[in-house]
């Protein structure tokens, strides 16, 4: 047997193996569609080998249709293409959630076609597909330091919902910590003002913090809501026209 032909052999058999295990995987994986934006890709239960290529052929052109739309959707909620990577094995025992396979998922393959890409693999067709939606073939994460860890942004943004949702305002005092990851609430706002100011904060997020949340990001220090200052410049206001009408009822009735 020549060498290259081991090889072939070796590369396939080991394709094999991942194959298995990434089906494993996702067979194990409990799915909550609710909780998540990225929703599953079912993969195919039997052997990826096949006598009818046209058939394999189709269900790879599936899962990178799939995965452009995970891509687009994954781009309007953050304004990044560049999704996280990391390690789908368990860690401890404790198999990687749903939500984080997902986007592990759709790192790989934004990198695998930027790679492609830069290497001239990349079919025509596809790279149409992704200018279409405006993909960044550069990795855009190094232009954006403060949301390239998306998790640690999404469970923040998520920490002052909740912090609104109880106290009817954002201002988070400075020795406030969320009761969920323990995470200094006030810093982090402090630093998405120092991204906003750089330019380094996307423009899809400084839409859902400054619309949904009312969060200024033009501010310095306390207060952190927009409408904190107008509410008592008017309360301020109403109470002055209040006591000029005091005045002049009090005056008529002289």
């Amino acid at each position: 047997m020549r060498w290259n032909d081991y090889q072939h052999q070796l590369a396939q058999y080991w394709y094999g193996r991942y194959q298995y295990l990434q089906r494993y995987h996702e067979s194990v994986a409990s799915i909550d569609n609710q909780r998540t934006t990225l929703k599953p890709f079912s993969f195919n239960n039997g052997s990826d080998k096949t006598d009818n290529n046209g058939d394999a052929e189709k269900s790879n052109a599936e899962k990178w249709e799939f995965f452009l739309q995970q891509a687009h959707q994954f781009n309007k909620r953050y304004g990044l293409w560049t999704a996280p990577t990391g390690s789908l094995a368990p860690a401890d025992g404790v198999e990687v959630d749903p939500a984080t396979r997902r986007i592990y998922q759709l790192g790989s393959w934004v990198k695998r076609q930027r790679y492609n890409y830069k290497k001239g693999t990349l079919k025509a067709q596809r790279i149409n597909k992704l200018e279409e939606i405006g993909f960044s073939w550069d990795n855009d994460a190094r232009k954006f330091p403060g949301v390239c860890n998306v998790f640690e942004w999404e469970s923040n943004y998520l920490a002052l919902v909740k912090f609104r949702e109880e106290h009817g305002h954002i201002e988070v005092p400075a020795v406030y910590k969320s009761p969920e990851g323990g995470c200094c609430l006030y810093n982090w706002m402090v630093s998405q003002r120092e991204h906003f100011r750089r330019g380094q904060l996307p423009e899809t997020l400084v839409t859902r913090l400054a619309e949904e949340l009312d969060f200024n990001l033009k501010g310095e220090g306390s207060p952190f809501g927009y409408r904190t200052k107008s509410k008592d410049r008017k309360r301020k206001r109403t109470c002055a026209s209040e006591e000029k009408l005091d005045c002049w009822e009090t005056r008529y009735s002289e």
